[in-house]
């Protein structure tokens, strides 16, 4: 088993990466108004977005696991690896708990105590709706969420080195795919409304979270089969025209090339290398694609997260 590891090279491309978004984040405060509205409307939409799909793929490996599917095997990585990010998404949340606490953003209306205090409807709330709740309910629920993904996760990569007949692991992870189902369903509403929902804390609907997590599964399963399926376009060249490796199934070599990985252990016979080099190309614009369609799908939900300055 091949194993993955970053050079200083794909260091440099990554931290580079990295620095574009800082700037271009300092860019959107220095270019805001005084509340700061369009940089942390962004960043609320982005975090729950990011972290939402990330839970559709902890809820769709926990409801294959405890199905006793099969088929789930060949791209139950893919889900494990997705789940993982509930971590990063833990620890945007909290920036923006923070933010409730020390004032920094008025995504929330409920967050203005004196607002509170003269509104019926806000004050009905205050015993969900304050930012108490919203932080630690945040580091709770999610802080669960993230315990039975690395349990999952450490369970499956047992199983692939210690598996035995009897099925140890397998067993073990169904117990928690089945206790993760109805935690997902139940907290991923409450959640839900916490940080989306109350955005306009006037409104309120019990379908809210199901048509927001209906949103988010389709969002990653989509993009999930659509590289695959992009993938397989190049697998399927790569077979017609014999482009073989002696480590590699075509499937195995295009989805390292169609990612950019290049472990670098296998290349084509020599007058076809340039197709790797192509595929990557390919990948990386596709890639592109899918993150321009994650953004325009979030714009289409046209969710209004920050309230007008008030006058006077």
């Amino acid at each position: 088993m091949n194993q993955f590891t970053f050079d200083n090279r794909q260091k440099t491309l990554f931290g580079a990466m990295m620095l574009i978004g800082i700037i271009s984040m300092v860019i959107t405060w220095m270019g805001d108004d005084a509340y700061h509205t369009r940089f942390w409307s962004n960043l609320l939409h982005n975090f729950v977005f990011f972290t939402g799909t990330s839970l559709m793929a902890l809820f769709m490996l926990s409801a294959s696991i405890t199905a006793w599917a099969g088929w789930y095997t060949v791209i139950k990585r893919v889900w494990e690896a997705y789940s993982l990010f509930l971590i990063v998404g833990l620890v945007f949340m909290l920036i923006i708990a923070a933010g409730i606490w020390g004032g920094w953003h008025h995504l929330y209306h409920w967050a203005d105590l004196k607002a509170v205090a003269e509104d019926e409807v806000l004050k009905g709330k205050s015993s969900f709706l304050n930012r108490g709740w919203y932080t630690f309910g945040t580091i709770l629920f999610m802080g669960v969420w993230i315990w039975i993904a690395t349990r999952i996760r450490a369970l499956s990569l047992d199983q692939d080195k210690h598996g035995d007949a009897n099925f140890t692991q397998a067993k073990k992870m169904r117990i928690w795919g089945a206790a993760a189902l109805p935690v997902i369903g139940f907290f991923s509403a409450a959640m839900l409304w916490q940080w989306v929902m109350s955005v306009d804390a006037h409104w309120y609907s019990t379908m809210f979270a199901w048509y927001s997590s209906a949103s988010l599964m389709v969002t990653m399963i989509a993009l999930m089969l659509a590289h695959l399926a992009e993938i397989s376009v190049w697998a399927a060249y790569y077979a017609s025209h014999g482009i073989e490796t002696e480590k590699a199934t075509p499937f195995e070599f295009a989805f390292e090339n169609y990612t950019a990985l290049g472990y670098g252990d296998e290349v084509p016979p020599a007058g076809l290398r340039i197709v790797g080099p192509i595929t990557a190309i390919n990948g990386l614009l596709l890639i592109g694609w899918s993150v321009a369609i994650i953004f325009e799908v979030m714009k289409m939900a046209d969710v209004q997260v920050a309230r007008k300055e008030p006058s006077g």
